[in-house]
């Protein structure tokens, strides 16, 4: 599912596996993407549930890892430099190790945030991205392609990489000294702004050397993403314009011109499905949504959005927030197809959709999407570990001295005990067959069976 999202009033990034406050949303995380990596790895041995395969090493605490595709890949900070380590997982193996400088960077070595991104088998690159620049690596060796002083963010399944170039009035950065209340508008540089953009450039390059392949200019801000099932096709939404691109050459598929409201009015724009969502409006004080059909660009349907709402939110489904909770919306019509109470989060997982306690990362049940029906209870399992929406959802609790796991594989009605950790774990995440989770010193990774 490719989601974007116009991200200019840049609130705080949330605490993982915390719903960001007073924030209203209608698709999941945006561009903010950071590991390209290829899909590798031995098959795990299918005789027992649970397993343990090994830890990898982490010095720094706050250092982090990725877990995609049956490979590992730990991210750990010396000064101001980060030490990229790739790891087989089965048996856990150190397969290389690669040190770049971080320009932005703490002089503590506090590192910028992190992420990931799949891709399609045969990719041979890895993209390491923080929050100002972008390196690109081979996923054999760890050998250095290219270097990029800003973010790349990666589209047409991992061959492009997009890069914004946004051009603001002089005078508009903002003093944070003063405090002043109002929109602010986030440039790819770091800096803070008081208006958005006068126009901004979309670059698309080739993810593997860095070459320019096209790029279009538009006016005022500008965001970009995949096609959902189309890797060829990139959906670009900018202040007055919507069209979809050929991703290779940038070539215009189809446009449509869209009504003249201010670009300081657009808020956001995300695509959820078949639809392009671009609100208007100031975040908590009413606003216009308007979808439009990504295969045709028409308009689909417009709603107004409640003047304020609760603290929940909702990742990769159509939802919006309401006084009382999350009502999920019909593609179709934009009304509310069913509601939750207040104090709870939704995260769509495909067919289903997970329920979440708000400010929390305690599951508490799976509902079906469309109606909305609980198929299965989650009481008992106090966290649940971040994983691709095709994979089952690997869960966890504290018991004693020690955390106990339990997995829910798509379509079943009940978890499956797996088995268990000998220490408590944080910052767990899951694949088809692999989990990993935080530990003391680094990574603790198990396979398992489903």
């Amino acid at each position: 599912m490719a989601l974007i999202e116009l991200d200019l009033y840049a609130p705080a990034e949330p605490t993982p596996g915390r719903a960001p406050r007073g924030r209203h949303r209608y698709g999941g995380l945006a561009l903010v993407v950071v590991l390209l990596l290829a899909l590798a790895g031995s098959a795990p041995a299918k005789s027992v549930l649970w397993r343990r395969t090994g830890l990898a090493q982490i010095g720094a605490p706050n250092g982090s890892y990725q877990l995609v595709g049956g490979r590992l890949y730990t991210f750990d900070s010396v000064g101001t430099r980060l030490v990229t380590t790739a790891w087989s997982m089965d048996p856990l193996r150190r397969l290389w190790s690669r040190t770049t400088r971080i320009p932005d960077a703490q002089s503590d070595g506090v590192l910028p945030g992190f992420g990931w991104f799949a891709a399609p088998a045969g990719s041979d690159q890895v993209l390491l991205q923080s929050q100002l620049s972008s390196t690109v690596v081979d996923a054999r060796t760890g050998t250095v392609r290219w270097t990029s002083p800003v973010p790349v963010t990666p589209a047409a399944g991992g061959h492009v990489g997009l890069v914004y170039e946004q051009q603001f009035r002089p005078g508009t950065e903002y003093d944070q000294a003063t405090g002043a209340a109002g929109p602010l508008y986030f440039a790819d540089d770091g800096v803070f702004h008081t208006e958005p953009p006068l126009h901004t450039t979309l670059h698309a390059l080739d993810l593997r050397t860095g070459r320019q392949l096209w790029q279009t200019v538009r006016v005022g801000p500008l965001v970009a993403a995949d096609v959902r099932g189309d890797a060829d096709q990139i959906v670009v939404v900018a202040s007055d314009w919507l069209g979809v691109l050929a991703a290779g050459t940038g070539a215009v598929l189809r446009e449509r011109r869209l009504p003249a409201p201010a670009a300081r009015e657009l808020s956001s724009g995300d695509i959820v499905g078949d639809l392009v969502l671009l609100r208007h409006g100031s975040p908590g004080d009413g606003g216009t949504v308007t979808a439009y059909s990504v295969s045709s660009l028409a308009p689909v349907w417009q709603q107004q959005e409640p003047v304020d709402g609760s603290a929940a939110f909702c990742a990769d489904m159509l939802c919006e927030s309401e006084d009382f909770g999350v009502a999920v919306l019909d593609p179709a019509t934009g009304n509310p197809r069913w509601r939750t109470d207040r104090g709870a989060s939704l995260v769509g997982r495909g067919t289903s959709v997970l329920e979440v306690g708000n400010g929390e990362n305690r599951p508490v049940r799976v509902r079906d999407a469309a109606t909305g029906a609980v198929q299965v209870d989650l009481a008992g399992w106090s966290w649940y570990a971040s994983s691709p929406e095709e994979a089952p959802l690997m869960l966890g609790r504290l018991d004693r001295d020690r955390t106990v796991f339990g997995v829910l594989a798509p379509g079943r009605r009940a978890v499956q005990p797996l088995g268990y950790s000998t220490t408590p774990v944080t910052n767990c995440a899951s694949d088809e067959r692999f989990v990993g989770c935080r530990v003391l010193g680094g990574v603790e990774v198990w396979a398992y069976q489903w």
